[in-house]
């Protein structure tokens, strides 16, 4: 698969099923994806991995953060991720100082988007997942997060189905514009 096919095939995947997902598959992905743009060769991201056989455990506890008092909710959300491959929690640092938390969050983008695309040449499916409750203190903890770290996704790890295409409506006429 050639960089242009992979970009315009590349698609969230939204529709869930039984999926494995071959750890060493995720682990080249991310050896190649640390090759993002970044300034200053910061690689300000982290990555926790909440494999297949974590799932449960890790969809129990998001419960009791996201979902306290609603069971159903709890056990609706729990059914979804266990049918996962895998999740891969993804965080860059913080910096005080404005600029250099801008580069790195766009280099926490970049990163991103060359492991989607990675994992996509692969067969991995994924979906960027921003939560509410990933903004949580509750979630910095369980994930052993700290403070000078800033989650930017959940990345859903997942087998492609192939009933997840779309098509993007904008193009170079509708996004660009002449300056001056």
């Amino acid at each position: 698969m050639n960089l242009k096919d992979a970009i315009l095939n590349r698609r969230s995947i939204k529709i869930f099923g039984e999926s494995t997902i071959d750890v060493d598959v995720v682990k080249q992905a991310i050896n190649s994806a640390i090759y993002a743009p970044n300034h200053g060769v910061r690689e300000p991201w982290h990555i926790k991995y909440v494999q297949k056989e974590q799932l449960e455990q890790y969809a129990e506890q998001i419960g009791d953060i996201a979902f306290k008092g609603d069971e159903q909710k709890k056990r609706n959300h729990a059914s979804k991720l266990s049918m996962l491959g895998g999740i891969l929690v993804v965080s860059v640092d913080r910096d005080v100082r404005q600029k250099q938390h801008h580069e790195n969050l766009m280099a926490g983008g970049a990163f991103m988007q060359n492991l989607m695309l990675l994992l996509h040449a692969e067969a991995v499916g994924t979906c960027w997942h921003t939560p509410g409750y990933m903004f949580t203190p509750e979630y910095y903890q369980m994930m052993n997060i700290s403070s000078d770290q800033e989650i930017i996704a959940e990345l859903y790890l997942m087998d492609v189905n192939d009933d997840n295409s779309s098509e993007r409506s904008n193009g170079y006429d509708d996004i660009v514009e002449t300056w001056g």
